[in-house]
């Protein structure tokens, strides 16, 4: 372990996250709830980032773990969307 830091690739650096549950707001979402999102975007459901825990920065290690690990998620993911002609899924996989 050799002990260099490198910002959360999570969080980019900003030690929290949206809360999970509420990240993806579709149009009809916002339509339905603009206060609900304008609320999301202020930051008041924001949780302490899970990979780092809010310290905005992990070990080097820590970083490609985590990225290998999204990269794999990503890929199977898109994989299945694939195999099961959900083109949205693909799409989404992707971004």
């Amino acid at each position: 372990m050799n002990g260099k830091y490198q910002v959360c690739p999570r969080c980019d650096g900003e030690g929290k996250i949206v809360h999970p549950s509420l990240s993806v707001w579709t149009h009809e979402d916002r339509e339905r709830d603009p206060e609900g999102f304008y609320e999301m975007m202020q930051g008041d459901y924001d949780i302490s980032c899970p990979e780092c825990n809010g310290q905005r920065v992990l070990l080097s290690e820590a970083c490609e773990t985590y990225t290998e690990r999204r990269h794999r998620q990503i890929e199977d993911t898109r994989l299945f969307a694939l195999e099961s002609g959900d083109y949205e899924l693909y799409r989404d996989a992707s971004l």
